[in-house]
């Protein structure tokens, strides 16, 4: 019984983790600079010259200092060695500033020979690549000449007028990303949703709460379903009916069922409110418990709904069939009488092929028209 619960209802749930999982992921690949920003496979101490381009995003550790050639409000523009033995520019925010100026005193004591190894300070970046303005070019060539690191000549050579734009990840984000974020947030919650309903065993739940609270006997309600209707959304017995909300199943007696009939639910979509661009049916059996609770099982078209009342007219008597008006009002208002009649089991012979509307002044529990619209 559980094991027929689960298949019906856990392939909804599979494909719905999946397709949302795939959203996840196509949202994230979609958003290519915080993708690249993420993801990008190139390394900024592995970059060839050639490759060092604008706008080109870039990772790694820096792990040389060399030294500080400019600074505004915000952090300060350094010299870090690239390639094989070219040397270009890094911005750095200010929060990096003791660390930064720790591993030029460190690199510049490496190079002069007074330590043996390089700093084992590392400052993890990830940012974006920008060609130099003529301002910043300038004090980039005057650092290698003021500090006799180089010639001119040297550094018409070996200096590679770009620098790297270390951008913490809380500042690279724009409203763009933000909306990409929450997109994939709500698809990767969604995702989780059904991984936590089969884990906790949810959609069987309430299945198992009914049989403990009333001491029913899973063994005769198994050997009941065996033998009866089994449909996506329900499987029925002689005694007991299981009903499928979404993912979620129901189990009561179907001797406590007192009415049930088809509701036909059909939306009308319209572009900018006014131009119909379609419709679509849902179709399902409605059914009132004598305790006043209400059930639902959903069909895939009108003929299953009618498959299932027509198993009602064929084992179950004391069920009222068909919608009227004046059953809604006395199920509404009375409802006792309507318990009281299927008591007496005094219901008419169904015949699912008419679609008359009763005129109403004649037996209230007459109808031929087993549907609501």
């Amino acid at each position: 019984m559980f094991k027929r619960m689960k298949k019906k209802t856990r392939i909804g749930m599979v494909i719905t983790m999946l397709a949302a999982l795939a959203a996840a992921v196509v949202l994230f690949l979609v958003n290519d600079e915080t993708r690249d920003y993420l993801l990008t496979g190139d390394d900024i101490n592995k970059l060839a010259i050639g490759d060092i381009e604008e706008e080109k995003i870039v990772r790694g550790k820096l792990y040389a200092i060399l030294g500080c050639y400019a600074e505004d409000e915000e952090g300060a523009y350094y010299v870090i060695p690239v390639g094989e033995e070219e040397y270009m520019g890094v911005y750095l925010n200010k929060r990096y500033e003791d660390q930064a100026w720790k591993m030029i005193e460190e690199t510049v004591d490496y190079i002069n020979g007074d330590r043996e190894e390089m700093s084992a300070d590392r400052i993890s970046t990830r940012g974006m690549i920008y060609r130099m303005d003529a301002t910043e070019r300038q004090y980039f060539h005057e650092w290698f000449t003021d500090t006799n690191f180089m010639t001119e000549a040297e550094v018409a050579s070996y200096a590679v007028d770009y620098t790297y734009a270390v951008i913490p990840f809380s500042e690279w984000n724009n409203d763009r990303d933000i909306f990409f974020y929450i997109a994939i947030g709500i698809a990767l919650i969604v995702a989780m949703i059904p991984l936590f309903w089969m884990i906790t065993g949810r959609d069987v739940s309430g299945v198992k709460k009914a049989i403990q609270e009333n001491g029913w006997n899973p063994e005769e309600i198994e050997t009941d379903l065996m033998s009866g209707f089994d449909k996506k959304s329900v499987i029925m017995g002689r005694k007991y009916i299981l009903s499928r909300s979404g993912w979620k199943w129901n189990l009561n007696r179907i001797r406590d069922i007192v009415w049930a009939y088809q509701y036909t639910h059909t939306t009308t979509y319209k572009a900018y409110g006014i131009i119909k661009t379609g419709t679509s049916v849902e179709y399902s059996v409605h059914f009132h418990l004598r305790d006043g609770k209400k059930g639902v099982i959903s069909a895939k078209n009108e003929a299953e709904a009618q498959e299932v009342l027509d198993f009602f007219a064929r084992t179950q008597p004391h069920i009222i069939l068909g919608y009227t008006e004046q059953l809604s009002a006395i199920c509404q208002q009375n409802f006792s009488e309507l318990v009281r009649f299927s008591d007496e089991k005094a219901i008419p012979q169904y015949e699912p092929a008419s679609q008359e509307v009763p005129s109403g002044d004649g037996n209230p529990w007459e109808n031929d028209d087993t549907s609501m619209n």
